[in-house]
């Protein structure tokens, strides 16, 4: 059964109302947010115009990147990630589309990693045949800190923890932010 206009409509702004403190308390630009819903009159254009935007903040992080900017590109890097992230949450739509989502958030977080402050270390952790991905981050200047496991709820991504890593690493202790089973970077391996 096809949904109406109105059903798709209704859709937008559900996910709206709901989503938009977490994502913007998460890293996605508010003004982002507000314009990308303004102009999604349709629940099957959310992931092509989180793509879209994803696109911008990607563009802008390899400019800024060849310019030498490093800063202003890790943080380009880490919106089109959040952006990618968004386009892909709960949006289910186009199977293509979902997986190129999920698969640009990732590579292109994952060139933000070696710039984050403290910088991040992927690890790849061995299990069942596949691997548990997770990024790593140690507050600077501590010998031994204590170490917060941090994991996603199934509708999240490991990406999405940025701001939960920084309120631990500002206390002094370290973080192993991982993509279960089934989540995210995990969806394919684990289906």
């Amino acid at each position: 059964m096809a949904l109406s206009a109105l059903e798709t409509t209704n859709n937008v702004q559900v996910a709206a109302h709901h989503w938009r403190p977490r994502f913007i308390a998460n890293g996605i630009d508010v003004n982002d947010f507000d314009e990308t819903v303004k102009k999604t009159t349709d629940w099957r254009a959310w992931g092509p115009n989180w793509k879209a935007v994803g696109e911008v903040h990607e563009g802008l992080g390899r400019d800024a990147e060849q310019g030498g900017r490093t800063v202003s590109a890790t943080q380009a890097y880490q919106r089109a990630s959040w952006c990618y992230h968004l386009g892909k949450f709960l949006w289910f739509e186009d199977a293509r589309v979902h997986a190129e989502l999920r698969d640009r958030s990732v590579s292109i977080y994952r060139r933000a990693l070696p710039h984050l402050d403290p910088p991040a270390v992927r690890l790849e952790i061995p299990f069942e045949g596949h691997v548990i991905p997770a990024n790593f981050r140690r507050p600077v200047g501590t010998a031994a800190p204590p170490l917060v496991l941090l994991v996603p709820g199934l509708d999240s991504s490991k990406e999405e923890l940025y701001a939960i890593e920084e309120d631990f690493l500002r206390r002094g202790m370290s973080t192993l932010t991982m993509d279960g089973p089934g989540q995210s970077e995990n969806s394919v391996d684990f289906a």
